[in-house]
């Protein structure tokens, strides 16, 4: 076990090593320990508090330990650290965080790019500003290496102490073998280049393998034992690490690509997956973002190859399709597919019609206007040059045909794509096209059109719906209980459950003929916004309820188990925090009310020595927390442990002025009280903030930000 000693040592060590600052928490997320000045605890907290926090939480609170591993954490414009975690008889006990570090220098213009995307106010922008401007940068290529000098420091310690450092002269050298070690090797040279640049063959093998059998779970297993960090990275024509990455990306698709062709998968269909990811990569700027695309496409490759093998068409149909996606530009005959296919016309039609459930012309549209999507969205063709270029003859013809597929009209599907989200009159007008969009982000191919009949899109706020059939061509739109035929919404509505836990829901409904359905209802983040996806199904004649449904009663808002419960202080942990204060936010935005947040430190004060200090006495923790509950009104309003001996207050109904006027109260309280120390020259001292939703503030993200940043702000005139 380590003690506090050894753990300052690791710091001190890896601090000399690196000359990148490093943090100690422990399993309470106090910072027990920091290097090299209290300085970066102040800066940590601006830049990624609660995101770090975030995952320590969930880490700490799993019953199995990951050994022997280290993780990168990248935030926003590749703001990124590494994480190590420590742990004893199979327990966590902290973990140590480096500084952050951006991988790539940011110009003037990417800075203000970043600090426009934050919502800042003109005071809070100079001081992240100011942050942003002292973040070391260090190459992608050393975070790794980072990573590994932290955990071998670690493991030094904590199984053979402190590493012993012996002294070695020139007269130690043996000079023969000094000369056959510097001998040249050239072919040698050429072989380890190609090697520091490439991943193995030996894993293009395993990998191409997995996609040709289809075997989703085994390339899983093999791509989630890759280290992150160990990716060559070819730096001989570009010296952007993210560039670089995403070069490999290209590799690895057109690798997964041409595996998959050579496996079956249709030829079509698997280039136009490749040309997806490639633009989606484009917009990534992420290095985990990236590297979960890289992961992701292999997956999606192999996926198209297991679904090609359950394909029941039979090879004369395949040929049909192979030779509409080939030639649909072009005036395709029913004459001309029989020739192709060596089958008589009225055979074939009948079997076109029987397996697809399309007659031929239907078919051919289809896959025009698949085509003409792409135009539209990627291309400023007009729509007679786009309709032209897939096979349509007139504009109109090829509008009732877009219109017949996809609900609308192409001008629109155009539109639609390129909304303005800063114009509140576009905000509007996404909504009538919102199935559109949906498609648009959907992977048809993940939807199982067997398990529903109905589609519905529902805005719980405005409690509005989108309905589209499974054949996708009948859409409507109204309230979200028109469905059910009734005059409001359900009071147990099962979607603004799922808006509101940002979770999925399940129940069985009816409408006013008496036809049964059951609901899955599922969050879905469209630009900022919030819908749900139900699924619906017809069960009316297949459907046994098994029990009474007017007992049955959703689990409680806040659940008072001591499960939840933070040890020390007795208040809500910050698991608890994580996952119920994004749930409050969401119903005080559904119900139309105000809400805020208070963030409060307390820490002490030496006024001999003219030090401030985190190390609180737990006494005195426990009497503040006391005080602030005792300071709350409404029954609603809770309080839980951030961090360490940040406390947050969630005040629902309460505006910024109501905030403000509660977090007075609070520091009146402590003002006139009293509390008792082990030194007399020792101050206790509170300092806390207030952030509230707004136009600019909306969303979880944004509102622990700003409370946080005005908590720094304060922190850092105090300090």
């Amino acid at each position: 076990m380590l003690n506090d000693d050894k753990i300052h040592e690791i710091l001190n060590n890896f601090y000399k090593a690196t000359e990148i600052g490093i943090l100690f928490f422990d399993t309470e997320l106090n910072i027990t320990s920091c290097l090299p000045s209290k300085n970066i605890v102040n800066d940590f907290i601006g830049l990624g508090l609660n995101r770090i926090t975030s995952f320590l939480t969930k880490e700490f609170s799993s019953l199995s330990i990951k050994q022997n591993m280290f993780y990168t954490f990248s935030l926003e414009s590749n703001l990124v650290c590494n994480v190590r975690f420590l742990y004893n008889d199979n327990r966590y006990v902290g973990a140590f965080v480096t500084q952050f570090v951006f991988i790539n220098k940011l110009y003037s213009y990417e800075v203000e790019k970043l600090l426009d995307s934050m919502n800042l106010s003109t005071e809070k922008r100079k001081t992240m500003r100011s942050l942003l401007l002292k973040v070391p940068v260090v190459p992608y290529d050393r975070i790794m290496p980072m990573g590994m000098v932290l955990n071998s420091l670690i493991t030094a310690f904590s199984s053979e102490g402190t590493p012993r450092q012996v002294l070695k002269g020139k007269d130690d050298v043996n000079p023969e073998i000094e000369f056959s070690i510097m001998k040249p090797n050239k072919r040698a040279d050429i072989i380890k280049d190609a090697v520091t640049r490439h991943s193995t063959f030996s894993n293009y093998v395993t990998i191409k393998e997995c996609i040709q059998r289809g075997d989703t779970e085994a390339l899983l297993s093999f791509v989630n034992d890759i280290n992150a960090g160990s990716i060559p990275m070819d730096q001989l024509q570009d010296k952007s690490y993210i560039r670089s990455l995403k070069n490999n990306l290209i590799k690895v698709c057109a690798m997964s690509c041409y595996a998959a062709i050579e496996a079956n998968a249709p030829y079509y269909k698997t280039l136009d997956l490749a040309d997806k990811i490639i633009r989606q990569m484009e917009i990534f700027d992420n290095i985990n973002d990236l590297y979960e695309l890289m992961k992701n496409t292999m997956v999606r490759f192999t996926e198209i190859v297991a679904s090609s093998r359950k394909i029941s068409y039979t090879k004369p149909i395949r040929q049909v399709i192979e030779y509409i996606e080939a030639h649909y530009t072009e005036k395709i005959t029913l004459d001309k597919l029989a020739k192709h296919t060596n089958l008589s016309p009225a055979y074939l039609s009948n079997m076109i019609k029987k397996e697809t459930g399309f007659n031929l012309m239907d078919n051919i549209n289809k896959i025009r206007v698949e085509q003409s999507k792409k135009l539209l969205l990627n291309t400023n063709l007009s729509i007679l040059e786009i309709a032209l270029r897939v096979g349509f003859s007139y504009q109109n013809h090829f509008a009732t045909i877009f219109k017949k597929f996809t609900g609308v009209v192409p001008s629109d599907f155009r539109n639609t794509a390129c909304i303005n989200t800063e114009s509140k009159s576009d905000k509007d007008s996404a909504d009538e096209f919102l199935p559109v969009v949906f498609e648009n982000l959907s992977d048809k191919q993940s939807i199982c059109n067997e398990i529903y009949d109905i589609v519905r899109i529902v805005d719980p706020i405005k409690h509005m719906s989108w309905v589209i059939s499974n054949d996708n061509e009948s859409i409507f739109s109204g309230t979200c209980y028109d469905f059910w035929g009734r005059n409001e919404s359900c009071k147990n509505c099962i979607s603004t459950m799922a808006y509101i836990m940002n979770d999925t829901f399940m129940k069985i409904d009816h409408q006013n003929n008496n036809n049964f359905f059951t609901v899955i209802a599922t969050p879905k983040i469209v630009g900022k916004k919030i819908y749900v996806i139900e699924f619906l199904k017809k069960v009316t004649y297949n459907v046994d309820i098994g029990f009474n449904t007017d007992n049955f009663k959703t689990q409680d808002f806040i659940d008072n188990s001591t499960f939840f419960r933070d040890e020390l202080t007795g208040l809500y942990c910050r698991q608890f925090i994580d996952e119920k204060l994004p749930v409050c936010l969401r119903r005080n935005s559904h119900e139309k009310m105000p809400f805020s947040i208070v963030l409060s430190i307390i820490y002490s004060y030496d006024v001999l020595s003219n030090q401030y200090s985190y190390n609180i006495d737990d006494e005195i923790m426990r009497e503040y927390a006391q005080m602030i509950i005792s300071s709350l009104e409404n029954h609603d309003d809770w309080t839980g442990r951030y961090m360490g001996n940040i406390l947050i207050t969630v005040l629902n109904n309460s505006d910024f002025e109501k905030a403000n006027h509660i977090a007075e109260i609070i520091d009146n309280k402590f003002r006139n009280n009293l509390f008792k120390t082990d030194k007399n020259n020792v101050r206790i001292l509170v300092n806390y903030s207030v952030a509230s939703i707004s136009d600019d503030i909306h969303d979880y993200e944004s509102l622990i930000n700003m409370a946080i940043m005005n908590l720094h702000d304060k922190m850092k005139n105090t300090l």
